[in-house]
């Protein structure tokens, strides 16, 4: 009898056991996609790295259970830090859900998937949305993205803090970040041509021009558009939509003071944003197609300091954009207004060279997959070599398109792994095209829209176009009835944020190769992607590069930061995999490759600083508590078993 009972005692504990485990918080990197039917991770902790004036987030995860959750708030402490330093700036985003109806391509599936970042309190106008509180049904999974930004002036060192998770699930997770000592611009050192539709917004947020306030409104709801751009080390060059009025003096001349006011503070750092004093690093002609307003614009510009930053997009992908006869004489014209004026086409070098207009283009832009093909082809770089070495207006950018993943079809195993923007994708993928722009030389970057699906429908529902979910559409219209508050404001993806991190892997490169080991930089570039078509997925290896880019940037230019030792002592747990494949083992290698600074001294079994979360040092799972109490009854029960047997035997 006295062993039934203790099964009976087994049984009800491990049951209970079960559904205390099932509701839970835990945490995975930021470059990750976790879906609702994922399984649960065991991460109870987040360490991290970062630059100064560098973005860095990680994944809390609410799982639901067997029972669902109700309820449910994440909120983020400000982290604390060296001689009372502290890092304020921190956001928490729950994750939409995008219902993938046609996956992109083969790496791709049908259903939901994490994409439209809804703020607890938003950073354009700091007002409380409505991400919280949130229910989490029954054995489902609802991602929270929680961001952090190191101020410039942070020293350098460990800062900490907790997350708080209460309602239907209650936890408190603790974070450590390391701040290393250096700092990354605020303006991109990689120029960014990402378009908009000027009248994208008014129409997603208000429903036409007319409704959105006319100019006025137009522009204050880009402002906002273009402000957030940049706090995502993201140009966006469309913006400006025409040129100035004729001044109303009868001089005939342009009224340049009231278009320097509306956008001058986006070319000259003004924006006060996040990203204190960044800057559009590419804005497009937006005016007349006649060689006086070219010249106009251009002497505009000089004078203002400007005009390596303009370009005309004289042809896209030509002959579908325009004929190739007319591009010589577009590019012509431009010239005649100013030589200097800088003429854009996306079209690769040899097509451009066949077709007798490779001379007049000043920024060529092939596609990623026409530079670095698939075998049997051969990458194209080196071919462009003397095109560029004939002026130093020549110039190489990259883009990408659906060739990526698959136009107006679902991608074959040809038209994966590729650098792409699709809502489907892995997180690794969405952050690698800055990878290729490092390795193929790229002097900027290209996108041809970020609100394609703007004024064609419900963007948080409707995004599929040419064959791939989100093409064209990294932006979501954030209106008061959708996202709660009063006020509009755009809405980032997670593939914005992950093309941030990818802008700021660039800054890592250079910032290295500036400071005197171009080798190291190009080295840790091939390892994340040694081919176009072929890009790191384990977010572990990523967070290992910069740890190791981190250490010898601070070696070579002779700082001397805080000790890092300990720092995988938060980092010890297995994050399950996800379902695009980058799960992994929550520590990484403190092995500082080629770098001469010292590597952290090894701790709790993992080495180096880790990044991706795990389990914090000196916390025992529940389950082993549990197991113990079990123990300890079931041995209790045996010996008063024991303890009546010698009493019987007495008698």
């Amino acid at each position: 009898m006295h062993n039934t009972k203790a099964v009976t005692i087994v049984a009800t504990l491990l049951a209970g056991s079960s559904v205390a485990l099932a509701q839970s918080a835990w945490t995975a990197s930021a470059t990750q996609k976790i879906r609702p039917g994922d399984a649960a991770g065991t991460g109870t902790s987040a360490t991290l790295e970062a630059a100064r004036n560098e973005f860095e987030a990680f994944h809390v995860v609410l799982a639901g259970g067997g029972a669902g959750a109700k309820s449910v708030t994440v909120a983020a402490d400000a982290l604390s830090g060296p001689s009372g330093g502290t890092i304020t700036d921190v956001r928490v985003f729950r994750e939409g859900m995008y219902n993938v109806g046609t996956p992109s391509n083969v790496q791709g599936a049908a259903g939901a998937w994490p994409d439209a970042m809804i703020p607890a309190v938003d950073e354009i106008d700091n007002q409380p949305r409505n991400a919280f509180p949130v229910d989490v049904a029954a054995n489902q999974q609802q991602p929270v993205f929680v961001e952090y930004h190191v101020p410039q002036g942070a020293a350098a060192g460990w800062y900490t803090g907790t997350v708080h998770v209460t309602g239907g699930i209650r936890a408190d997770i603790p974070v450590k970040l390391y701040v290393h000592a250096f700092s990354l611009p605020s303006t991109s050192s990689l120029p960014t041509a990402y378009g908009i539709g000027s009248m994208d917004p008014c129409t997603a947020h208000f429903g036409g021009y007319s409704e959105c306030g006319g100019d006025a409104g137009v522009e204050q709801i880009n402002t906002k558009y273009t402000k957030f751009a940049l706090d995502h080390r993201i140009s966006l060059s469309d913006v400006v939509y025409t040129g100035p009025l004729v001044a109303s003096d009868g001089t005939g001349s342009y009224d340049w003071a009231t278009w320097d006011a509306k956008y001058g503070a986006m070319l000259d750092g003004g924006m006060n944003g996040r990203l204190i004093g960044a800057k559009l690093t590419a804005v497009r002609y937006m005016w007349s197609a006649d060689q006086a307003h070219y010249a106009e614009w251009a002497k505009h510009f000089r004078a203002k300091g400007w005009f390596d930053r303009t370009f005309d997009y004289s042809c896209d992908e030509p002959p579908n954009g325009c004929s190739w006869s007319s591009i010589n004489a577009r590019t012509a014209m431009v010239h005649a207004a100013d030589p200097g004026f800088q003429t854009l086409v996306t079209t690769p070098l040899a097509t451009a060279q066949q077709q007798g207009v490779a001379a007049g283009i000043d920024i060529l832009v092939p596609g990623i997959n026409w530079l670095d093909p698939m075998p049997p082809a051969t990458n194209l770089r080196t071919t462009y070599d003397s095109w560029l070495q004939a002026s130093p207006q020549k110039k190489m950018w990259i883009y990408q398109s659906c060739d990526s993943d698959g136009c107006n079809n679902i991608g074959d195993a040809t038209q994966s792994g590729w650098p792409t923007h699709m809502i489907d994708a892995p997180a690794t993928q969405n952050r690698a095209m800055e990878w290729q722009a490092w390795r193929q030389k790229a002097a900027g970057e290209l996108y041809y829209d970020t609100t394609y699906a703007f004024p064609r429908g419900d963007t948080w529902t409707s995004q599929y176009y040419f064959g791939g979910n989100g093409d064209g559409t990294l932006l979501y219209p954030g209106t008061p009835a959708k996202i709660g508050g009063t006020s509009h404001i755009p809405i980032a993806s997670l593939r914005v944020k992950m093309i941030r991190e990818g802008m700021e892997d660039y800054e890592y490169f250079k910032a290295l190769a500036d400071a005197g080991d171009p080798t190291m930089a190009d080295a840790e570039a091939a390892a994340l992607s040694p081919a176009a078509y072929h890009n790191e997925t384990d977010p572990a290896k990523i967070d290992a590069m910069r740890h190791r880019i981190a250490l010898r940037i601070e070696a070579l230019t002779g700082q001397t930061p805080p000790s890092m030792d300990g720092a995988s002592a938060g980092a010890g747990g297995q994050n399950s995999g996800s379902g695009d494949g980058t799960g992994g083992n929550g520590a990484t290698s403190g092995d500082s490759g080629s770098s001469a600074a010292p590597t952290p001294t090894p701790s709790s079994g993992h080495s180096g600083c880790s990044h991706a979360p795990g389990r914090h040092a000196g916390q025992t799972p529940l389950a082993l508590v549990i197991l113990g109490f079990v123990v300890l009854v079931v041995a209790r029960g045996r010996r008063r078993q024991r303890e009546v047997v010698r009493v019987r035997s007495r008698r």
